[in-house]
Parts: C-alpha cells; sequence; structure tokens
C-alpha cells in the first residue's frame, strides 16, 4: 500500500438531549432528524471559528416542525426542493407529509392513508415516489413545490406485485421496483416498463426475488449504486452484495483477484457480525455494530494488512471509530456518514473528498477504479470543471501506470489528458524530466544525459513533489523492491531496471510523435511551446539514434523529423548546436546538413560545405550520397547569388559527382533566374550535354527571344548531329 494513508474525519455534531431519535436522513448539507413530535433540520456549513479545521462543520440555523406523532422515516428530491415525511399517526396508521427542504408549509397527503412505508424514485429526474399504503403498492409523481397551495401528489396508480402481504420495505430505482416481505423476510423485485408516466401501471413479471433478508438489521436494507445495480444483504446476515438487477454477478468473492485487463467488479463488504444498520456514501459503505463502526470501500480488495486497515481504503474493517459508545444508527449524504450512539447525539464521519479518493485508487494502481469513481461523482458538472477534473485523473493515472512498468497504458493516459481540453495541454517536458538522467549509447560513445538542461529553459515542473523522485531509474527500483514491476527471478534489479527503461523510451516514442504533430499544426506558438517542440525533437532523435546502426527506417525517422517547414531547433542557436553534436556523434552527417540548411541567411553555405566535406563519412553514405540533398539546396538559392565563386564551387563538385542530376540546377524556375550568358560561360568547362539541356530549357520553358541564345541553340544541335553521323 501507498505511504500516504488518509483517514476519515470524524466530530461530533449535537445532541438531542436524550430526545430518542426516531430517524435520521443527510442531504448533501442538511441533516433531518425524527422524533417522537417533531422533525428538526440543520442547514450545515464548514466550521470558521477562526481556526481551520479540516472537514470539520458548524450548524448554520435549525428548523423544526412540530407533530403529534412520531416520525418514521424521511426522504428528500434535491431538484424540486422537497422533504418527504412519514408520520406514525394515530392507531399507528402512518400519513404523509410533504413539506419545502426548510420544513415550511407541510402539506398532509390526503389521498394517502395506512401508509406503511414510502421511498421517493432514488433517479431523481423521474420526480416519482412509490408508497405502500392500504395494503397496495402505488406510483406518484409530483412537481416543484408550490407554496401558494396545498401541495398534493398526482393521484396514484397501483401497481400489482407477485408476493404475499405485508410489504414492509419497498425501494424505487429508476424503472426497477424492490419490497420486502416481513413474514417470509424475502426481497421482491419488479422491473416497471420505461415510458410515460400512463404506463407506470403496467409491469413486467418479477425476475429477481428470494432474497434473505434479516429481520434484525434496521432500514436501509438496500442501499442504491446506480441506476442498474444496489447493494443488498446476501448470503448471511453480515454479508453485502453489489448485485446488477438483471440477476448478472456485479461483485468480487473473497477469493477473487482484480483483474486489470477487464473491467472491474466491486468487492463484497463483510462485516464482523450483523451490522445494525447501514449507510452507503458512494464508494464507501459504513454498518453500524456494536461498539463500533466498520466502513469498507467497494473498490479494494481483500489482501490488505492490519495495520493498512485503520485507513479509509481498506477493504478488511476499518475501525474509524472504536470506543465505549453504542452507536444505534447511520445514514450518509453524497459528502460524509452521519451515526446516532444510545445517548441521542450525533457524529459525522468525512471520507476524504472525490479528488484524493481518485489520487490515491491510482496510486494503488486500481485505474479502472478511478474511472467508475469519477463518473459517478462529477456526472453532470460544469463541463469545463469535468474537463479539467478528467485530465487530472488521467494525468494521474499516466504516471500510476509509468512508475509501475506499464507504460504503453501510461502514455495513452497521458496522450488523453493532453488533448481532453484545451486549457489542459500538458507541457511534455512533465514527464521527459524523469527521463533526463538516463543514457543511451550513440555511436561509439554513450550520450549522458539523455536530455541537456537548455531544453528546460522557462520550465516548471509541478511533479517533483507529486511524484516523489524524479528519476524513472529510482521509480522503477522503487517499484521493483514492493514487488509491483517485476516478474523475472533469474535476472538481477538492476538488468530488470534497464530492460523496464529501454521499454518506457519505446512507449515514450509513440507518444512523443502523436504529440509533436500537435505542435507542428499549431499556427503560432509561444516561446515555451517552442522549446518544448525542440525538446520533443531532440529526444526523439537521440532514441532513434540508439538503434541507428544498419537500420534505414531508424535513419529515414530522423529524416523526417529534421527535414520539416514546422521543425523548432533552429530558433535558438544553442539548441541547434546541441542537435548538431548529437548527429556528429553518430556520423549523421548528411543529416547535420540538413538540419543547418534553413538555419538563416546563407545558412546553406554552411549545409553545402558539410556535405561536400564529410558525407563520404555518413552512416549510409552508400545509401545517400548527398547530391540530391546538395541539389535540393542549390535549386532553392537566388539566381543573383547562383553564379557566385562560393556556390560555383558546390555546383562544381555536384557536377563532377553526378552531372545528369545536376542538370536540374539550372533548369528549374526561380522568381530571379541566374545571368544565362553567365551560365553558359560557367559550363564551357563541362560536357555538351549540360550546355544542351539547358539552352533547351531557356528556349522551350523560359522563352526567350533573345537572338543569340537561339543560335547558340542551334548551333548546338547541329554540332549534336554531325557527332551522330560520325559515329555511324
Amino acid at each position: 500500500m501507498s505511504d500516504a494513508k488518509v483517514p476519515f474525519s470524524q466530530y461530533s455534531l449535537l445532541s438531542t438531549q436524550n430526545v430518542p431519535i426516531k430517524c435520521i436522513h443527510a442531504l448533501d448539507d442538511y441533516l433531518y432528524i425524527g422524533t417522537s413530535n417533531k422533525i428538526m433540520m440543520y442547514k450545515l456549513k464548514p466550521f470558521n471559528k477562526g481556526v481551520h479545521v479540516d472537514n470539520a462543520l458548524e450548524i448554520e440555523y435549525t428548523k423544526e416542525a412540530h407533530s403529534k406523532s412520531a416520525v418514521v422515516g424521511i426522504q428528500t428530491d434535491p431538484i424540486r426542493k422537497l422533504c418527504f415525511v412519514h408520520y406514525e399517526g394515530v392507531n399507528k396508521k402512518g400519513q404523509l407529509v410533504i413539506y419545502n427542504l426548510d420544513l415550511e408549509n407541510g402539506s398532509v397527503q390526503n389521498g394517502i392513508d395506512d401508509l406503511a412505508c414510502f421511498c421517493v424514485d432514488q433517479n431523481q429526474e423521474n420526480a416519482r415516489l412509490v408508497v405502500i399504503a392500504n395494503r397496495k403498492v402505488q406510483i406518484h409523481h409530483f412537481d416543484k413545490y408550490d407554496e401558494e397551495e396545498d401541495f398534493q401528489l398526482e393521484p396514484g396508480r397501483v401497481i400489482s406485485i407477485v408476493s404475499d402481504l405485508p410489504w414492509t420495505y419497498v425501494m424505487l430505482i429508476n424503472n426497477h421496483l424492490i419490497t420486502q416481505n416481513k413474514n417470509n423476510d424475502t426481497y421482491c423485485l419488479t422491473k416497471l416498463k420505461s415510458g410515460e408516466k400512463d404506463s407506470d401501471q403496467h409491469v413486467s413479471t418479477p425476475y429477481w426475488s428470494s432474497w434473505s433478508g434479516s429481520k434484525t438489521c434496521k432500514l436501509p436494507r438496500v442501499l442504491c449504486i446506480d441506476d442498474n445495480s444496489a447493494m443488498i444483504r446476501h448470503r448471511t446476515p453480515n454479508h453485502w452484495a453489489p448485485t446488477n438487477f438483471d440477476g448478472s454477478r456485479y461483485y468480487l468473492s473473497r477469493s477473487d483477484k482484480i483483474n486489470q485487463e477487464v473491467p472491474f467488479k466491486y468487492t463484497t463488504p463483510e462485516f464482523s457480525m450483523e451490522p445494525r444498520d447501514v449507510a452507503m456514501c458512494f464508494p464507501f459503505v459504513m454498518g453500524i455494530l456494536p461498539h463500533k463502526v466498520e466502513v469498507y470501500s467497494l473498490y479494494f480488495t481483500v489482501n490488505h494488512t492490519a495495520e493498512e486497515s485503520k485507513y479509509y481504503y481498506c477493504a478488511n474493517n476499518v475501525p474509524v471509530w472504536s470506543d465505549a459508545i453504542d452507536a444505534e444508527q447511520c445514514c450518509a449524504s453524497s459528502k460524509r456518514f452521519y451515526v446516532v450512539d444510545a445517548k441521542n447525539n450525533v457524529f459525522y464521519f468525512t471520507p476524504p473528498n472525490t479528488d484524493v479518493q481518485i489520487k490515491q485508487l491510482q496510486t494503488e494502481f486500481y485505474i479502472p477504479q478511478a474511472q467508475d469513481l469519477f463518473s459517478k461523482k462529477f456526472e453532470g458538472t460544469n463541463e469545463r470543471i469535468k474537463s479539467q477534473k478528467l485530465s487530472e485523473m488521467q494525468d494521474n493515472a499516466a504516471y500510476s501506470y509509468l512508475f509501475k512498468g506499464y507504460f504503453k497504458e501510461s502514455f495513452e493516459y497521458m496522450y488523453m489528458a493532453r488533448t481532453t481540453s484545451h486549457a489542459s495541454r500538458k507541457d511534455a517536458r512533465h514527464v521527459l524530466q524523469f527521463f533526463k538522467d538516463c543514457s543511451i549509447t550513440v555511436g561509439q560513445s554513450k550520450l549522458y544525459p539523455l536530455i541537456p538542461n537548455e531544453f528546460f529553459s522557462g520550465f516548471e515542473s509541478g511533479k517533483k513533489s507529486a511524484h516523489g523522485p524524479t528519476s524513472i531509474q529510482e521509480r522503477l527500483q522503487n517499484a521493483i523492491n514492493r514487488n509491483i514491476s517485476k516478474n523475472k527471478s533469474d535476472i538481477s534489479d538492476s538488468a530488470w531496471v534497464n530492460i523496464l527503461i529501454t521499454k518506457a523510451m519505446n512507449a515514450l516514442m509513440v507518444y512523443l510523435h502523436k504529440v509533436l504533430e500537435d505542435l507542428r499544426q499549431q499556427p503560432k506558438k509561444s516561446e515555451s511551446e517552442n522549446y518544448q517542440q525542440a525538446c520533443i525533437e531532440y529526444v526523439l532523435i537521440a532514441l532513434y539514434l540508439r538503434n541507428v546502426s544498419g537500420n534505414p527506417n531508424a535513419y529515414n525517422n530522423i529524416e523526417k523529423i529534421i527535414d520539416s517547414d514546422a521543425n523548432c531547433f533552429n530558433f535558438d542557436t544553442t539548441l541547434r548546436d546541441k542537435f548538431v553534436v548529437l548527429l556528429k556523434q553518430a556520423d549523421c552527417y548528411r543529416h547535420v546538413a540538413l538540419l543547418i540548411k534553413s538555419a538563416g541567411p546563407k545558412s546553406y553555405l554552411a549545409a553545402l560545405s558539410t556535405l561536400q566535406k564529410h558525407v563520404d563519412k555518413d552512416l549510409f553514405y552508400s545509401l545517400h550520397d548527398g547530391i540530391k540533398d546538395a541539389i535540393d539546396i542549390l535549386v532553392k538559392i537566388d539566381g543573383n547569388d547562383l553564379m557566385t565563386d562560393e556556390i560555383k564551387f558546390y555546383i562544381s563538385w555536384v557536377i563532377n559527382q553526378n552531372p545528369t542530376k545536376a542538370v536540374r540546377i539550372f533548369t528549374c524556375k526561380r522568381n530571379i533566374m541566374p545571368d544565362s550568358s553567365k551560365v553558359l560561360d560557367f559550363l564551357k568547362a563541362y560536357p555538351l550535354s549540360l550546355k544542351d539541356k539547358y539552352l533547351c530549357y531557356l528556349v522551350a520553358e523560359e522563352h526567350v527571344t533573345d537572338l543569340p541564345i537561339h543560335t547558340d541553340y542551334v548551333m548546338t544541335l547541329i554540332e549534336n548531329i554531325y557527332k551522330v553521323d560520325a559515329a555511324r
């Protein structure tokens, strides 16, 4: 387990001064308590008494609604701001009263008599309520609370349930209706047909039933996970199982192991004894036991040690509260658990916030679980915030995979984090800093470090503190020490680290190519982005140079990086010099020429000089003699400069190497054409064929009308004819 252990926060909230608490319900920062003669609402806010206390709360204000009977059930609808209260009523014939969230303007529901139990649809978008009253199961729809009129539910529609009376418990989760029979203590699930309001009265045959319940467990006995699944007490009184409504297995047994390659299943909480009450603050399940509260996470397996079990993320018992106080009941909002003890004192337990939970899951390598938590907690959130949170989650997942040796997955997440939204684009140097001190062999020498410091100009890392050591070697060694990454026992740890680093570099290359393509497509880049792109180009070249000898593909890939109009290594002379040194170490002189040819005014002279002097020493000279590259440079030189002495020197070298290809130097289109008389004078020293093709080009392509040119062209043709006749 990780060394970063984050416990629940636990505080005392209030006391009802020994007034018996019949029921308790929580909604976000609202807490409702029902007693024998009233319901109380507490609006909570962060504790602020001049001292900051993590997750501590205080009561902002309190509201009450008095009655002549006991409150035995409370539920809320936050969207329409409704509070539904079940009063025991005269002779225990219950009635339903609906308030707003501040317990104002209560409306007794006239059409509901002899109420046994009720439940608001857990999918709050549906605005439905199921009640068991007058020995019938009915579905009611409702609208937003109207303070001006007596608020009444729409008339209910009776639902046929294939189960024996009496029903003492009901739960509605989207179109899944769960009832429980008191006598035989079994659950029955009925699926409602989806559709408009009128279709609620039509039901399918129950297909999920006879789950053994518990005669001693308080409500709720079913804990909603989402529209298609819930936590149900299963097999034994202390065993709770997440289960799909379609009957498919949704959980891991104690003997199962989480497989990262397949979709995960939730784990099954197994309390040390039958709980008195249970509640869920997803993904945690709380059970109330004598003198103890146990909390389980649905995401973790059961293989953690007793020492680790003190912290929130363990699947084993988490005795977040274990002393002389004896808990009686509990409930939960989306933010925290509330617990009532035997003396009617109320305590609350706050899990770490969702960001911390997700990060902890990723640190422990529970990536699918982190994704599931994200999707559930941030559903319906503002898209900009959700995008930012998603990017952070993907980024953390990337580094969790990276430091445990899952490199392909790591860089896939890293690229997703970069492209989730424009605002969340990450500088690739965040990950490159971990490879900074790696070494590779280039040519006959060892390159160390892999990435010079100059490429990190203006870059401030935020990952040093967040991810511990800034060396990939150290992180992988840590993973091996914890038996995470090493799966070969016949080699040393250091050898295995080197193998992992090689794999990491190969995966890194795929990621960097994607990022480089994105950067090159940006029309405008900041200075920081220029440095980032240059760093990526340098690292890619260095990584290709590892295996460039005898590998034409690697050699050609380097050329693609260098010979691009969108490259960034020329914007800083210091960086360009680093590229030059690197390529020379590997005997890639031709690439050096390609790199410096566009460095600035007259830089083509340095490129031509490099080709003329060193191309014969190039690693792949047998495949690339540099002549084509020299010609590509020469054809782009302005006509006014083409016939200068320094350029004619390199033209002569090209002609001597390959006169056939050299013709293109003179027969290509230019904005400013060279002085034809100077060119013809220069070509006199070379084979007549060069002059012939140049004259042909002037007449046929440039449409030159000068009489001397045409005369010279005709005379050349005649001379060629004589040569042909003489040859016969």
